[in-house]
């Protein structure tokens, strides 16, 4: 039909030879992709646009209080609940915000962990979108997925967690750069100590916040859906071998 195909990719499908390729994900830029356009890294990550202009972020050095949990759309391991016990065993003053998603069936679970825990918690039922909470946090812990690009974009220090194997290598990537703290989760009896004290170190450490908060800024400006939208454009708009022109209409 003479048409322009271009596919986004995260499962590192390197062998289709559509006309283009998008993923914007740390580390795909080192992918040999047989594509002819390559957008890839997070150069190309096409994130929502409540992202394109953040407000600016709190001081990465200042004394941690709000903290973000975040675990995907299911709890499949009851994280949220396990980490709201281990911060009732770190100091006063801090106050968790965990974001329930929209297929959590420990719910229940969370609300009586939280009206248990010391801290003041704050729960987010299936927010739209989690831009402002992320904006008014200092410190996230979060899956191993996009809230990690986004975080970065927002400038708060995260300990990323990959809770399955599709994460794996998205966490180890930003970790291999310094842009996160990277856990990767594992059943084994030990796993809820060794995550408490990732967490403790990252909550003491005002100079290592300000550094991922940095490098992560540097790595993931946000920009990505532009990006992707102008070259997109231009694919599209280019003649074929009939010379006809392929029109597109793509937002900014």
């Amino acid at each position: 039909a003479g048409l322009k195909t271009v596919y986004c990719d995260d499962f590192c499908r390197t062998d289709w030879r559509g006309d283009g390729v998008v993923n914007g994900l740390v580390g795909a830029d080192d992918l040999p992709y047989v594509a002819a356009l390559k957008l890839v890294g997070p150069r190309y990550l096409p994130l929502a646009s409540e992202y394109w202009s953040p407000p600016p972020a709190r001081d990465p050095s200042r004394p941690v209080v709000d903290v973000l949990i975040t675990v995907g759309g299911i709890d499949h391991y009851n994280l949220s609940v396990r980490l709201l016990r281990i911060f009732d065993q770190i100091g006063a003053g801090l106050r968790p915000h965990v974001v329930i998603g929209p297929y959590f069936e420990n719910t229940a679970e969370i609300e009586s962990a939280a009206s248990e825990c010391r801290h003041q918690v704050i729960l987010h039922r299936r927010p739209l979108t989690l831009a402002p909470v992320m904006a008014n946090c200092d410190m996230a812990i979060s899956a191993g997925g996009f809230s990690l690009y986004e975080l970065a974009v927002m400038g708060v220090a995260t300990l990323g967690v990959s809770l399955w194997e599709n994460q794996r290598r998205n966490v180890e990537e930003l970790g291999r750069r310094g842009a996160i703290a990277p856990l990767a989760f594992s059943d084994d009896a030990d796993w809820d100590t060794r995550l408490h004290g990732e967490v403790r170190k990252l909550i003491e450490d005002d100079a290592e916040r300000a550094r991922m908060v940095g490098v992560a800024g540097a790595l993931v400006d946000g920009q990505g859906a532009k990006r992707v939208a102008r070259a997109l454009t231009a694919l599209a708009n280019e003649k074929n071998q009939s010379g006809r022109t392929l029109a597109a209409g793509v937002g900014n």
